[in-house]
C-alpha cells in the first residue's frame, strides 16, 4: 500500500484485505540489504488464527529464545537481515529453544512472521 517508516522498530496497519510484499531495508555504515517477503491480510476464522500463532520470548534476547507454537506441524524458518534461511526446524513440541549469535533475525512459521533481536 505503499507504507513506508523510518523506525528502528517499524509496525504497519493494513487498512485493506489483499496480498501484501513487505520490504525491510537496513542501512548500516553506508551498506544497505533488504529482506523481502509476502504477507496476506485477511479475515480468517478463530479455528485458523490459532492454528498460525506461535510467540517468541524472550524478545530482545542475550541468546536463547523460547518460540512456543500452537501448531507444532508448522514448521519454523529463521532468516537474517540479507534473507538468507539459516534454519528450519520441524518442532517435535509446541516448544522449541533456539541458539542465535547477537544480530536481527525473522522468524517465519506459516504466514506469520516475526523479528527476534539477539543483543549479548
Amino acid at each position: 500500500d505503499g507504507g513506508s517508516s523510518l523506525l528502528k522498530n517499524p509496525s504497519h496497519a493494513y487498512s485493506q484485505y489483499g496480498n501484501y510484499t513487505v520490504v525491510l531495508t537496513a542501512t548500516y555504515c553506508g551498506k544497505q540489504d533488504q529482506y523481502s517477503f509476502d504477507i496476506v491480510i485477511g479475515d480468517l476464522g478463530d479455528n485458523e488464527i490459532k492454528d498460525e500463532l506461535f510467540n517468541i520470548y524472550p524478545n530482545p534476547s542475550k541468546g536463547t529464545v523460547t518460540i512456543q507454537s500452537n501448531n507444532k506441524q508448522s514448521t519454523i524458518n529463521i532468516y537474517n537481515l540479507q534473507g538468507q534461511r539459516l534454519k528450519t526446524i520441524v518442532p517435535q513440541s509446541n516448544f522449541v529453544n533456539i541458539n542465535l549469535e547477537t544480530g536481527i533475525y525473522f522468524i517465519q512459521s506459516g504466514d506469520t512472521v516475526k523479528k527476534v533481536i539477539i543483543s549479548k
